[in-house]
């Protein structure tokens, strides 16, 4: 089954390189890569472009809406062609061996979304800012027991679809940044979607995290409140989650 890989990168030339080459090492095929460029003013897109010229499985996209992590993946998601699909971050955090082990569970299990999970058993988080890693615990642990979450990591955005199942989601939601990944999960359970989790491990490529980067992160927060109390109020209310969930 061919898998198709999404990397989002806006102004990545320092990174977009090394995330390519891994996947491409680690993923087996069938493989496509969709790389979309979202309003870079750096190398990037010309970076992505000499893997073109030597890999047919590498393609470089462009997203025509206003700049943004949504709005880039789902121009990605609307270019697709594989039997599954996922969102892999362009500045490497994600690990691309975890690739193989979700398109087997997909496969074989019969099941829908597949989360790589750095909260699971097995799963690991290493470095990044405080408040972030404070913050997506808190959510991710309180959706797991509270809401009866079906991972331990429902914020990750490295989560692998049935591209069918995926066709069936409204998950064309532009202007959202990184809560995008969370709102996408919780219309997926609101479609009854069959869910099983894999540990994956995420690294924090960057600099020392600064009080700038904190800042930022409690910034975002408002961003996933309205999708947080949804999950709680759906999750409870219905153990079948078969109704949507809409703006």
């Amino acid at each position: 089954m061919k898998v198709s890989v999404v990397i989002p990168a806006h102004n990545e030339e320092q990174a977009i390189g090394s995330t390519l080459e891994s996947v491409l090492n680690e993923v087996s095929p069938p493989l496509e890569i969709l790389v979309v460029a979202d309003h870079c003013t750096d190398r990037t897109e010309a970076i992505v472009a000499t893997f073109t010229k030597n890999n047919s499985s590498i393609h470089l996209l462009r997203n025509e809406r206003a700049r943004g992590f949504s709005n880039a993946v789902i121009t990605g998601f609307q270019h697709a062609q594989g039997e599954f699909v996922i969102a892999v971050m362009a500045d490497a955090c994600d690990d691309p061996r975890t690739i193989n082990p979700m398109r087997e569970a997909l496969t074989h299990l019969g099941v829908d979304v597949v989360c790589g999970s750095r909260y699971m058993k097995g799963g690991q988080k290493i470095g990044g800012p405080f408040l972030q890693d404070l913050c997506s615990r808190l959510v991710c642990y309180s959706l797991r027991l509270f809401a009866q979450a079906r991972t331990w990591d429902a914020t990750n955005a490295f989560k692998m679809y049935r591209r069918e199942f995926l066709l069936r989601v409204s998950y064309d939601m532009p202007g959202y940044g990184t809560e995008y990944s969370l709102a996408l999960f919780i219309r997926a359970c609101a479609r009854g979607a069959r869910i099983i989790e894999v540990p994956t491990t995420w690294i924090w490529r960057e600099a020392q995290p600064s009080l700038t980067q904190e800042i930022r992160v409690l910034k975002r927060f408002p961003g996933y409140w309205p999708w947080y109390r949804r999950a709680l109020m759906r999750f409870r209310s219905s153990s079948s989650h078969t109704e949507d969930v809409r703006e």
